[in-house]
């Protein structure tokens, strides 16, 4: 049996924030597309349970187990702590399939994104365009920049999640739907956004992870501002 090496380990990873911020934003673009995956799903609570279990726990109790074992055995990354736990077959067989699994979804969203933007084109040339792309940037080694791009979704895509969950939460019977476009949701956004970005770069910020200090922040600044309208309208004469 492979012994497993408990020594300490000399953390050279990245800061508390960063890491989380770095995983929020790996799956905060799934988020953003969740109306085109749950319209395979029957009902929207069902969408909501299924995104809970996912990732609210099995994807915690995954990053959990990972902390773990890199941990303990001192491996840097998925491939060498099952290699240290002695399970070459997984990583063989278990880890290119979940990677080529992966990689057809990212393909498959990414695809229908573009077909948005490239109406005349064919779905089918869209797909191979994009696969073409992708290959190419992976072959450039953009990977090795990974981490850092991850950090950027999460300067900004939370905040415009947050914009988008006020809107669902407290705007959803009231909303104008003469508006196709509101420029005031557009400033809470890139005020979210540079908040994360001074969490992240001058340490500035509530909770000291930048993908949380700018959701809080374009939350925060949607609610006050809703207040404000109500309270103008409530004294606005009739």
């Amino acid at each position: 049996m492979h012994n497993v090496d408990y020594s300490p380990v000399i953390s050279t990873s990245p800061a508390f924030g960063t890491g989380v911020s770095a995983i929020v934003g790996s799956y905060v673009v799934g988020c953003l597309i969740m109306p085109d995956y749950s319209r395979f799903i029957a009902s929207a609570n069902r969408a909501i349970t299924a995104t809970l279990a996912s990732l609210g726990v099995i994807f915690g109790l995954v990053i959990m187990a990972y902390a773990y074992v890199g941990f303990n055995t001192g491996a840097p990354d998925p491939a060498a702590m099952l290699l240290a736990l002695g399970v070459p077959a997984i990583v063989t067989l278990v880890l290119p399939l979940g990677l080529m699994l992966n990689g057809i979804m990212c393909l498959y969203s990414s695809s229908l994104a573009t077909s948005t933007i490239l109406r005349g084109m064919k779905f089918r040339w869209i797909i191979v365009l994009t696969a073409v792309l992708g290959a190419g940037l992976a072959l450039l080694g953009v990977q090795s920049a990974f981490v850092e791009f991850l950090i950027i979704l999460g300067y900004v895509f939370p905040p415009a999640i947050a914009v988008f969950s006020f809107e669902a939460l407290f705007r959803s019977k009231t909303a104008n739907t003469g508006k196709s476009f509101r420029y005031q949701n557009l400033g809470i956004w890139l005020l979210g956004s540079a908040v994360a970005v001074a969490s992240q770069t001058l340490g500035v910020g509530l909770t000291m992870i930048s993908a949380l200090d700018g959701f809080l922040a374009a939350f925060v600044v949607c609610f006050l501002l809703y207040k404000l309208e109500r309270t103008n309208s409530a004294y606005s004469p009739s």
